[in-house]
């Protein structure tokens, strides 16, 4: 199984090898490295060898990581050896005060994992965790060496940022430019968005691919870092190939989210514990540079984690297709097979076992359009049919 990911961070690779060529400190930026301890004396070079207990989701190994490769400040190279086996690469390229860093694996996971079938269902979730952890340390290099981009995220403090062009509208408000590096959203009732700037913190901080907040002084305004990349419903509109892919990812963004605790002072929807996003579909995902980030959090609740992913699997199989006709035509055509894909991958038990309540749950929503409540009885009724059908209490 090989898996590529890059990023391009605001740093020389001198300044970049600074922090990468200390290996104690890759815990810091790793969300899935639980701790590192050297083998033998802690030295740097070829040869050094160390300790790494890793964790993602059901996947928790221990093994043993040999530096193979130490050109300074180009290419850390390692073999890793114990349940997961392989070898791994970083490689600094300079584009003057700007740093191409490209992360390489080429592993083979334990038969326990499920071999090749296994590998299949690991390598979106991998992407998705790695692209993270280059993300954290974009923002942990950029910190430390360019302060304007410290100043710069106090929107309000020191910024002539303006409201320029609305680049989107959805179902409850809409969203603007503002400045060259930002968005502004605004719910159209004017309603308070503090409590979703706050939720938006918070998932950043716990390492969730969810857009950065920036202050500012409007209670009805959130204010986040602009991503520029299509949404997941528009890249699968222009690439059908990329079908398998998309479906595949989205059901990895649940299970990231299974690794982020609540807020305390989130509203709680019913039993358990877990965040929701409950409304978690293609055209809430934008693909950007650092890969797929979640947007929308206005319906962000605790609950039964299992019910997040039957609501999205509802919304898939019932939603109603925004956009011009071939697209919507295009992406009628693709819904059955992409709900499919994303139900294996997310889990089609427990999606079943919650998908009445997630059916009656967007019943309640008032932005459900007349097409859609048709389609939303027709799938209940059906499910009401099927000899597996179970009914929790979620609500």
């Amino acid at each position: 199984m090989k898996i590529h990911v890059s990023i391009e961070i605001d740093a020389n690779p001198t300044e970049l090898w600074s922090d990468l060529s200390d290996l104690a400190t890759h815990v810091e930026w790793m969300s899935d490295a639980v701790r590192l301890d050297f083998v033998g004396d802690q030295t740097n070079g070829v040869g050094t060898k160390f300790e790494v207990d890793t964790r993602i989701g059901p996947l928790h190994t221990t093994d043993i990581m040999t530096i193979t490769e130490w050109d300074e400040p180009n290419v850390i190279g390692v073999d890793h050896d114990g349940l997961v086996s392989g070898s791994g690469r970083f490689v600094l390229t300079g584009h003057g005060d700007r740093t191409n860093f490209a992360w390489t694996e080429c592993l083979s996971l334990p038969w326990w994992f499920g071999g090749r079938l296994g590998e299949v269902a690991a390598k979106p979730l991998l992407n998705l965790v790695w692209r993270r952890n280059l993300a954290a340390l974009k923002k942990r290099i950029e910190g430390r060496f360019d302060t304007d981009i410290q100043i710069d995220n106090r929107i309000g403090a020191g910024t002539d940022a303006q409201i320029g062009n609305r680049i989107g509208t959805g179902r409850t408000g809409e969203v603007f430019e503002y400045g060259r590096h930002y968005v502004l959203r605004r719910r159209f009732d004017g309603g308070d968005l503090t409590q979703e700037v706050r939720l938006m913190h918070w998932l950043v901080e716990h390492g969730y691919p969810a857009p950065e907040p920036v202050e500012h002084d409007d209670p009805t305004a959130l204010v986040t870092e602009r991503i520029d990349g299509p949404s997941m419903l528009a890249d699968l509109a222009a690439k059908p190939w990329k079908l398998s892919a998309h479906a595949k990812t989205l059901a990895s963004l649940h299970h990231l989210l299974d690794d982020i605790p609540a807020p305390p002072w989130l509203r709680h929807l019913g039993s358990g514990d877990a965040l929701l996003h409950l409304d978690l579909h293609p055209d809430n995902v934008l693909i950007g540079p650092r890969g797929p980030v979640v947007i929308d959090w206005t319906n962000a609740a605790v609950g039964h984690r299992d019910l997040d992913r039957a609501l999205t699997w509802v919304l898939l199989k019932t939603g109603e297709v925004d956009g011009n006709a071939a697209m919507k035509t295009l992406v009628t055509t693709l819904r059955e097979r992409f709900a499919s894909i994303f139900e294996t991958a997310a889990g089609a038990a427990a999606i079943a076992g919650h998908a009445t309540t997630a059916a009656e749950l967007r019943l309640l929503d008032d932005n459900v359009r007349p097409a859609e409540k048709d389609a939303i009885f027709r799938l209940a009724r059906h499910l009401q049919d099927q000899p597996t059908h179970s009914r929790t209490d979620d609500v």
